[in-house]
């Protein structure tokens, strides 16, 4: 419909929808369209795309007072219209940058996203306020302890970072062992 999210702008939206009388469908679907494209952008967590959502959701609302019911939009306030459409596009290219900051390690083989450390840290306390760093637990249990948490880095490189960190050992890629001796104090 409206092409890859980063190439997405919000002009285009404006040039298939105005002039109109109503404009409810277009806005609605220029919306599930960002959230649906949001939603598949692995470095977009979930806080930053509700709150990017609902303010794109005022401003969308701003230009359509502004210019729905405008025979030719030329006599509507082009000036603000364009400035509004800047400043979401401009949220939107930001929000869908990658801002991960990878350290590589062992010669480039492996890479550590310094992003998910404060993930990491915070899912282990977690896990020793609610006691559930057992000896050992499987991948897939530990993954939905992950998920019940709602953290916005991946599950994968929060594993990483803890293993990094010495929280955790995985064997066999699937079996986790926790280590009970680290060097950092919760």
């Amino acid at each position: 419909m409206y092409g890859p999210i980063d190439t997405f702008s919000i002009t285009l939206f404006l040039g298939e929808t105005y002039p109109t009388e109503d404009d409810a469908e277009a806005k609605q679907n220029v919306i599930d369209y960002l959230a649906m494209s949001l939603s598949k952008c692995p470095h977009v967590g979930k806080s930053e795309m509700d709150h990017f959502m609902e303010t794109f959701a005022f401003r969308i609302n701003a230009i359509s007072k502004i210019c729905r019911g405008v025979e030719n939009m030329d006599d509507c306030q082009v000036d603000v219209v364009s400035d509004i459409g800047k400043s979401i596009d401009a949220d939107l290219s930001f929000i869908i940058k990658n801002k991960s900051e990878l350290i590589h390690l062992s010669g480039g083989v492996f890479f550590l996203d310094v992003t998910t450390i404060p993930d990491a840290v915070k899912f282990y306390k977690y896990l020793l306020e609610n006691k559930r760093n057992k000896y050992s637990i499987s991948r897939k249990q530990l993954e939905n302890l992950y998920n019940d948490c709602d953290f916005g880095s991946p599950f994968s490189n929060v594993l990483f970072s803890m293993s990094w960190l010495g929280f955790l050992r995985v064997y066999n890629s699937n079996l986790i062992y926790f280590n009970q001796r680290h060097s950092f104090y919760f």
